[in-house]
């Protein structure tokens, strides 16, 4: 920064000095002084706007390179992966820990896992080898989005007719559950959800929030009440992509 700084002067300092004997280099030259004065203002020009990138880059380059370097101790800390039947039993106890009653019970879980196993996903903390977390994703059909807009469509325990068995590019969704235990593992919980949804490119998602913290989260990340009124727990949002 201090080099940057000194050079942006240096410059600065030689175009007022060239600035200051105008008139003696336009008789010398047969330069118009206009035109001197006009190549002067730009070079200056250039100096502060290459001054003001430079300075900016300074001081933004360094967060970056701390933000990946955060980046990579999660990579290194958390592994995110599709779940296997195996995991469905560490998952429902996680989905009652964060839910309670209105969470989907073992069974309810081992059907949505049948019907599309690209369902749920872990998040699995690298040095305990425990699961920590997981979300869950229902790839809707047509019939499974009308279901929603009339708001009769049952979370916990959908419909099958309502639910892809194979999660097509460009489908809509809807997020059954984010959930991990600790501030980074929800933030590699929510940001491998974001990843894989655009991955999967779905023009619509959807979501119910089950707690006020999911309301904020929801909003946060551009929902909005798919029906008119104020933001409540149970309540569908929306979100087009």
């Amino acid at each position: 920064m201090k080099r940057i700084a000194a050079l942006v002067f240096s410059l600065a300092g030689l175009a007022l000095a060239f600035f200051e004997f105008r008139v003696e280099i336009s008789a010398a030259t047969g330069i118009p002084l206009e035109y001197l004065d006009l190549g002067i203002y730009f070079f200056l020009g250039g100096i502060l706007v290459t001054g003001v990138i430079w300075i900016i880059h300074g001081l933004t380059a360094p967060l970056k390179t701390r933000i990946d370097k955060l980046e990579e101790r999660l990579a290194d800390r958390y592994l995110v992966e599709l779940a296997t039947e195996d995991d469905l039993s560490m998952i429902d106890s996680l989905s009652s820990q964060a839910f309670g009653l209105v969470a989907s019970n073992l069974q309810q879980i081992r059907q949505l896992y049948e019907v599309n196993s690209d369902t749920f996903w872990k998040i699995v903390d690298r040095k305990s080898d425990e699961t920590v977390g997981y979300f869950c994703i229902l790839w809707l059909t047509s019939e499974g989005e009308r279901q929603i807009e009339k708001q009769i469509f049952n979370g916990p325990c959908p419909d099958p007719k309502a639910l892809q068995t194979i999660a097509r590019s460009g489908c809509p969704a809807y997020i059954g559950a984010v959930y991990a235990r600790g501030a980074r593992a929800r933030g590699v919980a929510l940001a491998a959800l974001t990843v894989h949804l655009k991955v999967k490119r779905s023009k619509r998602l959807y979501a119910k929030a089950a707690t006020d913290d999911g309301i904020r989260v929801l909003k946060k990340y551009g929902f909005r009440l798919l029906s008119p009124g104020a933001d409540q727990v149970g309540k569908y949002y929306v979100r087009a992509c």
